[in-house]
């Protein structure tokens, strides 16, 4: 069972939703994976893969504690710029992402 962060533009969190049954893990995988996308304006999963292909370099985790290489990590983008991100996690890898990228559509 996940655990879902909505992260603002400067790092707050503004939303937190953890289903009763979710490991305590959760709550600090979804709030990384929130920063993450939100302070690299993009999927955790493109970092994950960047740093994988050698695109991105692998030290980039240790620029910040709150930086996730884990998939389940999203932008949020209105009118072109970066206002926050979503993080999922405690589901495996793909479906973490796939519950971000839900929570996305259904804000308005």
């Amino acid at each position: 069972m996940p655990s879902h962060h909505h992260r603002g533009q400067v790092g707050q969190t503004l939303a937190v939703l953890r289903h009763h049954d979710a490991g305590v893990n959760t709550l600090e995988a979804s709030y990384k994976k929130a920063f993450t996308a939100a302070s690299q304006k993009r999927r955790t999963l493109d970092i994950a893969q960047g740093v994988r292909e050698g695109r991105i370099p692998e030290d980039i985790r240790f620029l910040d504690a709150r930086l996730s290489l884990m998939e389940g990590g999203i932008p949020i983008i209105l009118a072109g710029q970066v206002a926050g991100g979503i993080g999922v996690g405690g589901a495996h890898s793909a479906e973490d992402t796939r519950i971000a990228e839900a929570g996305l559509k259904a804000l308005p």
